[in-house]
């Protein structure tokens, strides 16, 4: 025989359990499957051309939820970093694989070792260290850098090749430490036609120094450095030419 004193909180608990669930579903709360973020490396790669380095990985995301992926490339002597660059993000969702690439330039023979580090939203990957050796040969200076802005996240300027050039690399180089400078690669150069050129940076705070815009060309064959007093815009110049950019957009 039931127990009817029994019957009463079982009921009440079992009343409470279906609100509750349905309160949450109202809400959209999951309480299904939980999710992964899945950041594997492969395939990191280290070549060198004369004083240029060129250094690749790709982001394989193994995970259940998508994130932007992102690389941090550091040059190292023994110990100590000479040398960091940050790349572009790129959105991977579950299942994708992003190819990254930073490079990096010396003028003169060196022993240096290269890391990567890739950063998959929160998540962080370090890889091993790889030696390269760099051997300096005669270069050719077939760039022009010119009409040079700098606002509060970002460095803009006019590029102007001597030649065709499928593939520019841009380096920026000898700034504050702390700061964030992305490489990215500017594409089909006509000879004699100038090309936009936008580097997203982060300064943390922001203090006015000199800065080195480097050009590299066909795995450093073509080699132009250009060094820069940074000072942001400001006043009426800054609109000006902030309008300047965005016509130039247009056309």
């Amino acid at each position: 025989m039931v127990n009817k004193n029994l019957l009463i909180p079982v009921f009440a608990l079992v009343s409470l359990i279906m609100m509750t669930g349905g309160a949450m579903a109202a809400a959209g709360i999951s309480v299904g499957v939980g999710k992964s973020l899945g950041c594997e490396t492969r395939y990191f790669n280290v070549s060198t051309s004369g004083g240029y380095l060129d250094a690749r990985i790709e982001v394989y995301n193994s995970g259940t939820t998508g994130y932007e992926a992102g690389a941090r490339l550091d040059i190292m002597k023994n110990e100590t970093v000479i040398f960091s660059a940050w790349s572009d993000k790129k959105v991977a969702m579950p299942g994708d694989r992003r190819p990254l690439g930073l490079h990096w330039f010396s003028a003169s023979d060196d022993e240096v070792d290269a890391r990567m580090t890739v950063y998959c939203g929160t998540e962080s990957v370090v890889t091993e260290r790889r030696h390269a050796s760099l051997k300096a040969a005669s270069t050719e200076d077939i760039f022009q850098v010119y009409n040079i802005r700098l606002y509060g996240d970002r460095l803009k300027f006019q590029l102007r090749s001597s030649r065709n050039i499928s593939e520019a690399a841009i380096m920026i180089s000898n700034y504050p430490p702390g700061w964030m400078f992305q490489e990215p690669i500017a594409q089909n150069l006509v000879q004699g036609r100038h090309a936009e050129v936008s580097i997203p940076y982060d300064p943390g705070v922001f203090y006015e120094d000199q800065i080195n815009i480097n050009i590299i060309g066909d795995n450093g064959r073509y080699y132009t450095s250009t060094t820069y007093d940074m000072k942001l815009e400001e006043g009426l110049s800054m609109y000006w030419n902030m309008l300047s950019d965005w016509l130039g957009n247009l056309f």
